[in-house]
């Protein structure tokens, strides 16, 4: 006949990871302030103690057939002290899970999607560092932005040197260009009044030469 309690010890283990498991992520929802549902980890313990029950039996059972399955006392000591430690530590974990106030409501519909979407504290470390990642790249960005103001206003700058030194030329060019003007005027009026004068002196020549032959016309006319 097999002895049951390598059965009953393996399943006995196998329900105390998952026990663990279940508190764990009960601790860190429970520490990072979000409420937490123990319905499922109460559930695992409960069947857990079950388990430690139907252990014991089994030892009851070996106990009283020790010759038949073979064990002596130094086997039966080392069941009962796994039993034993598995006890303990279920009850510490019993304990530590009832000494804060926890959401413990009949699991509906959507209670797995809000365990799922639970923050735990690894949750808000991954935030956290996206926000630090995020600040990076801002101040980044506007040190690009700080750099292009700069670069737009050292042109802008250069440009105003330019039009100042531009605008010195054109007011240059324009007293230049009036001087000349004026002079251009002074010229086309002496102009004028040289052309006037021109024109009279030779007007007096011609009438001279006008009068000169009509009086010698006359001497010739009354010598004939």
């Amino acid at each position: 006949m097999e002895d049951p309690f390598y059965e009953v010890k393996a399943d006995a283990l196998a329900q105390m990871e998952n026990v663990r498991k279940l508190f764990e992520s009960f601790m860190k929802s429970r520490n990072a302030g979000i409420p937490a549902l123990n319905t499922e980890l109460s559930f695992a313990i409960e069947e857990l103690n079950e388990t430690l029950e139907d252990l014991k039996g089994a030892i009851e059972i070996a106990m009283s057939n020790s010759e038949r399955y073979g064990l002596d006392e130094q086997e039966l000591k080392a069941r009962r002290k796994f039993i034993t430690d598995l006890d303990v530590e279920l009850n510490n974990l019993t304990l530590q899970m009832n000494a804060a106030p926890s959401t413990d409501i009949e699991p509906g519909p959507n209670s797995t999607d809000m365990a799922k979407t639970a923050l735990t504290e690894d949750d808000r470390h991954s935030r956290r560092q996206v926000q630090q990642q995020l600040y990076q790249q801002q101040d980044v960005m506007l040190d690009g932005v700080y750099d292009t103001v700069g670069n737009i206003r050292s042109l802008a700058q250069l440009m105003g040197q330019e039009l100042g030194e531009q605008s010195n030329l054109i007011d240059t060019l324009d007293h230049t260009i009036e001087n000349t003007n004026h002079k251009l005027r002074r010229g086309m009026k002496r102009l004028k009044n040289f052309t006037v004068a021109s024109a009279d002196s030779k007007s007096g020549c011609c009438i001279t030469v006008l009068i000169f032959i009509l009086i010698v016309l006359l001497v010739l006319i009354v010598l004939l």
